[in-house]
């Protein structure tokens, strides 16, 4: 658990919008059992105090396998497998496939 972490905050902490921007977006993350969600905040609509967070990618560690699962979410906001990369060995690989983003699945 303490290398997903690691390995999450010192992503987040890379690609996060400067300070003074940050109470209209901000990028954070998630871990609920064995999936690991990237998420983007924004004020809930139509009030500006709440925080939405929306997630970008969903990694699932299949631990039968020792792999990691990469989802994206569909305009049908349904987890789909990220077709060209479904799988990897590790977080690491995961997360650089999805900083790339090269079939633009995960930024919009």
């Amino acid at each position: 658990m303490h290398a997903i972490h690691a390995i999450l905050g010192a992503y987040v902490e890379r690609v996060r919008p400067p300070v003074e921007i940050r109470h209209e977006l901000d990028i954070t993350y998630t871990v609920e059992g064995h999936n690991v969600f990237i998420n983007e905040v924004r004020p809930a609509y139509p009030s500006k105090t709440q925080l939405r967070a929306s997630p970008n990618v969903k990694f699932t560690y299949v631990e039968s396998r020792d792999v990691w699962k990469i989802y994206w979410m569909r305009g049908n906001l349904q987890w789909s497998a990220y077709g060209p990369a479904p799988e990897v060995k590790t977080l690491e690989e995961a997360v650089a496939i999805y900083d790339r983003d090269d079939h633009y699945c995960f930024k919009g």
